[in-house]
């Protein structure tokens, strides 16, 4: 014996003693003997948790943390308020004025809505991406989802339906534009500054 697991060992007095390979008939070219267990294994194969996304043995659907994107996410050019992102905990993305005149400062996303001032914004939450679902979702790329993305440009932010604003200015308050204020007027008055109507 000769203490591998992988091996059939036969013993003939007129020959002596042979050892002969245990192949791993999964018809995996790959697939491989481990000596100390006797396991096949396929040193390739796809490992759920190990963060790769290896389709088509793992989808969003058999293997989530390995092949579902993050959905909304801090940096990717896309204010995403029903997610929780405002001016204060993700600057990169949405818009705001929080210093200066307290009449004009606003914080897109989750605290003032996606009103004026804010570019890319949405109140909706954003789901999840599904790595394997045939669709090549905003946040996934060719590098990280080839399933979904291979020889496709990426994929742009989702353009947000406009949606109004939680709060408004009150008449006689300072403003820049008229979507700031709750008339949605906003004129030049006789102290040359202008003031919602």
């Amino acid at each position: 014996d000769d203490n591998d697991l992988c091996t059939i060992d036969t013993c003939d007095p007129s020959i002596g003693c042979v050892n002969t390979p245990n192949t791993c008939d999964d018809g995996n070219p790959l697939t491989e003997c481990v000596p100390s267990t006797g396991e096949c294994v396929n040193p390739n194969a796809a490992v759920c948790g190990d963060g790769v996304c290896t389709f088509p043995e793992e989808t969003c659907l058999t293997c989530s943390e390995d092949c579902e994107g993050p959905g909304a996410a801090c940096g990717n050019g896309l204010c995403e308020g029903g997610d929780g992102e405002n001016s204060n905990n993700c600057p990169s993305d949405c818009d705001g004025r929080t210093t200066g005149k307290p009449s004009l400062r606003f914080s897109c996303g989750a605290t003032y809505g996606c009103g004026a001032g804010c570019n890319a914004c949405t109140m909706e939450p954003v789901s999840p991406t599904c790595c394997g679902n045939g669709l090549c979702e905003f946040g996934e790329t060719e590098g990280n989802c080839v399933a979904d993305c291979e020889g496709q440009a990426p994929v742009a932010a989702p353009t947000p339906a406009p949606v109004a604003p939680t709060s408004c200015f009150s008449s006689t308050s300072a403003c820049t534009e008229n979507s700031q204020c709750c008339s949605l007027k906003c004129r030049r008055n006789g102290n040359k500054r202008n003031t919602c109507t």
